[in-house]
């Protein structure tokens, strides 16, 4: 009986627990309670009335004790085995993490090797913490040697600030030489950057260093290499100068006396052999300008020169000397110039008349007796600023194959080697054309039959600033010079080649000038305190005394003859020589050998 009191009082002890519920969320033992009760088919509204209720009821108690206590022992087994579960996957994380990190340190250290630079880190101090074998080579010291040293002293000239951090995020290049086990000097560059971590903080710099010993050399050799060639294209263009002057000054007695000779009595043949004589001096001009021409091009040192020239008057005139060859070979020859091109152009007339002057001598040579060459000048098309004027050299020679035509502008080219043999020429003449009107902004093609005849054509444009139609008063302008060129005219002829003297004096005199012949600029300047003269005929290179500086002292002068038109003459016809001709104050420049007809017409042009 007892025993039955204390489970009864035990139970009502429960019971008055489950009689507050508020109390009973509190009571460690209501999860037994409540699943006796549910067992029984009880609650705690409708508790146990019976004492065999209230002993089933003590029975399940003591049943759902056991079992929480055996879910107890199966959930304290479950937790842990959860935590050897997470305590084995933290560290299979872990070492994953740092086996990670490992190879990624592993693979920087490899793609640091790999560069081929120096690198080094420094800490706040400026000691280096830590140098890949690149550095510990460009210092000849095995790279672990570097740590705890400072950078400063590998480097006698070291340019880093006591502060580094006042290094410039950027990063700051300089240049350093050290010396090498070998005896040697290498020549290094070496970038420092300051390493910041977030906020800021300064925690040291990287430096990055690089041989360029063998990058300093090479650009020295280019640097001696391209020396070299400016001495030898220098040595080039001087012995150009030196073997044009050599050969010009002879071929200028040669045109000269044959120029005198046409001038006596002569038979037929006679005349014919002097013409003859003097083709064959002209094409050797002719060559050696293409020669020069071709140099100057090379080089990237000639140039146009652009002025105001009579177009029609240069045309006819070149005609008219390209005549006596085509008569030789009783060829007919036509010129038409378009009547709606002003007669006054701008532009390079020099050059334009050597492209014309190759053009034609081509046609000449490439055709047969009794053939024809027509030249023709068209207006193509005008707009508000310029005209394009369309140029084309016609004949009725050879041909030139189909397969041929591509490459006919290329330097020493022509149709084949059998035209090489038999007509002869250097394959200059083409080219030089086709770069001469490139540069002067035009372009140039050819037509060609074989056994036909060919068309060579080419387009320049002008500005239409400053073209001018002739005007009646400048026709009769042009009548005035034509007359005043009949006249008598006092010529002071400034030369030292006796041989230039002799025949440039009677072929002058020839005209009904007198001619006066000084030595050297000196004596020219002598002759000009002495006496009146209409024009100046001076060579550039004479002893004593060259023409440029005689040019220069009459132009600053304060005399009467301080603005007499002065041409000047030379063989030393290279690049520079105009220019330096005509800002010395000279008026005109003639090359020798001296194309008489060009003279003349110069003389009635600047003594106008």
């Amino acid at each position: 009986m007892a025993a039955d009191y204390a489970a009864a009082s035990t139970l009502y002890g429960l019971w008055s627990t489950w009689a507050k519920p508020e109390q009973c969320k509190m009571n460690k033992f209501h999860t037994g309670l409540e699943r006796a009760l549910a067992t029984l088919g009880l609650s705690p509204e409708r508790g146990p009335s019976k004492p065999s209720e209230w002993q089933d009821l003590l029975h399940e108690m003591q049943k759902s004790f056991v079992e929480l206590e055996s879910e107890k022992v199966s959930l304290e087994q479950s937790l842990r085995s959860s935590s050897q579960e997470m305590t084995e996957l933290c560290a299979f994380l872990t070492e994953a993490s740092e086996s990670n990190l490992a190879k990624e340190r592993d693979k920087l250290s490899t793609v640091i090797a790999a560069l081929g630079e120096g690198l080094c880190i420094l800490d706040t101090a400026g000691r280096i913490t830590y140098a890949n074998p690149e550095a510990g080579r460009l210092f000849s010291l095995p790279h672990e040697n570097l740590l705890g040293r400072t950078f400063s002293s590998l480097i006698p000239d070291c340019a880093l600030p006591e502060d580094l951090s006042t290094l410039s995020l950027l990063g700051t290049a300089h240049d350093t030489q050290v010396s090498k086990d070998n005896g040697k000097t290498a020549e290094l560059v070496y970038v420092v950057t300051p390493i910041h971590h977030v906020g800021k903080e300064f925690v040291g710099a990287v430096i990055v260093l690089r041989d360029i010993t063998e990058e300093r050399e090479a650009k020295r050799a280019i640097v001696l290499a391209r020396d070299e060639a400016l001495l030898s294209a220098k040595a080039k263009a001087d012995f150009l100068a030196v073997m044009s002057h050599e050969i010009r000054t002879p071929l200028n007695g040669i045109v000269s006396l044959a120029e005198l000779l046409l001038l006596t009595e002569l038979d037929k043949e006679q005349k014919e052999d002097i013409n003859t004589l003097q083709a064959c001096a002209y094409s050797l001009r002719s060559i050696i300008n293409n020669v020069l021409d071709f140099s100057k091009i090379e080089a990237g040192k000639l140039y146009i020169d652009n002025r105001k020239f009579k177009m029609k008057r240069s045309i006819e005139h070149l005609m008219t000397r390209l005549a006596v060859q085509m008569e030789e070979k009783h060829q007919e020859y036509s010129l038409y110039i378009d009547p709606d091109i002003p007669d006054t152009l701008v532009g390079d007339s020099l050059r334009i008349e050597q492209i014309l002057t190759n053009l034609v001598g081509n046609a000449i040579k490439f055709t047969g007796i009794d053939g024809a060459i027509m030249v023709y000048v068209n207006l193509r098309e005008e707009t508000a600023d310029e005209l394009e004027i369309l140029f084309s050299v016609c004949d009725s020679g050879i041909g030139i194959p189909q397969d041929k035509l591509a490459e006919i502008f290329d330097a020493f080219t022509q149709a084949d080697n059998s035209t090489t043999r038999k007509h002869g020429g250097t394959g200059l003449g083409l080219s030089i054309c086709s770069r001469l009107i490139e540069m002067m902004g035009g372009t140039m093609w050819v037509r060609s039959n074989e056994k036909i005849g060919s068309t060579f054509n080419f387009t320049l444009r002008f500005p239409k600033e400053g073209a001018e139609a002739t005007s009646g008063e400048e026709l009769s302008s042009e009548v005035q010079r034509r007359e005043r060129l009949s006249r008598h005219l006092n010529i002071l002829l400034a030369e030292d080649n006796e041989i230039n003297q002799n025949t440039i004096s009677r072929l002058l005199e020839a005209k009904g000038h007198t001619v006066e012949v000084a030595n050297n600029g000196k004596q020219a300047l002598t002759a000009l305190e002495n006496g009146p003269f209409d024009i100046v005929l001076m060579d550039l290179h004479m002893p004593v005394m060259d023409g440029v500086e005689a040019t220069k002292i009459i132009r600053s002068c304060d005399s009467t003859y301080a603005q007499i038109p002065i041409v000047a003459f030379t063989a030393h016809a290279v690049e520079g020589v105009r220019e330096t001709c005509i800002d010395s104050g000279m008026n005109e420049y003639l090359s020798k050998p001296i194309d008489y007809d060009e003279l003349f017409s110069v003389i009635r042009d600047v003594t106008s």
